[in-house]
């Protein structure tokens, strides 16, 4: 993400921040969830290529795992917005992960519009 070689090898931690927010009406039929960092271990976590036209990127892909701790917002709208630090480079005194996926609502009316979202991640560089 950095272009400058020297100014990469320069930073020493680094975070990723993610914004996600409906863009059309409440969100009932795919709600976004969030899987509490407190309760995710590096073992649970399998890399994988991002292939992009112009980079190769990496993310990380959850296995299943019963301490792991789910939450969702339940219809959330367009004028709310969830905030989460998805990645932390620090290895110790923060949270680390932070996994997230949709999931089929049980509980969605039949008739519930699709969902419609945005997200925003941003790099965040400590110096």
């Amino acid at each position: 993400m950095l272009p400058d070689a020297d100014e990469a090898a320069s930073v020493r931690r680094y975070c990723i921040v993610n914004i996600w927010r409906s863009i059309k009406g409440p969100v009932l039929d795919t709600p976004l969830a969030v899987c509490d960092a407190r309760s995710v271990m590096a073992r649970d976590l399998v890399n994988a290529e991002v292939r992009y036209p112009r980079r190769t990127g990496e993310i990380y892909l959850a296995t299943h795992s019963p301490s792991h701790r789910w939450s969702y917002f339940s219809a959330m709208d367009r004028h709310e917005a969830l905030v989460f630090k998805q990645y932390d480079s620090q290895l110790s005194g923060v949270s680390r992960y932070t996994p997230h996926a949709a999931f089929d609502h049980p509980d969605a009316p039949a008739d519930a519009p699709l969902r419609e979202s945005i997200e925003a991640r941003c790099l965040v560089v400590f110096e």
